[in-house]
């Protein structure tokens, strides 16, 4: 998956995961360590047990199926007036893209 197509695929899931934000209210930017997302709204407020933490399960698996990459770790923070949340998924190395062939003499 091309990253722009990576990108919008992970925002829109982000967005029907939270159930109140339009995609274009989250931006998503992905590289080959790390999936950033900052989300710009008042995604949580009035969702019991709806925080980021509650939802992470959720979110790392959409950004793991729609990248194809383990996320090794999850860092969120979220800031109040104006309401944003980041969102930090890290990859956990990639494997070796060739094997190594037996020396054969």
């Amino acid at each position: 998956m091309s990253q722009p197509n990576a990108e919008s695929d992970i925002s829109t899931q982000l967005a029907a995961i939270h159930g109140s934000a339009p995609p274009e209210r989250i931006i998503t930017i992905v590289d080959d360590d790390v999936a950033i997302c900052v989300l710009r709204s008042q995604l949580v407020e009035g969702h019991p047990g709806a925080g980021p933490d509650a939802l992470e399960p959720a979110m790392r698996a959409a950004v793991e199926r729609t990248t194809g990459r383990t996320v090794a770790t999850v860092v969120t923070d979220t800031h109040r007036d104006p309401d944003v949340t980041l969102l930090t998924f890290n990859f956990a190395p990639a494997r070796a893209a060739r094997r190594l062939e037996p020396d054969v003499r």
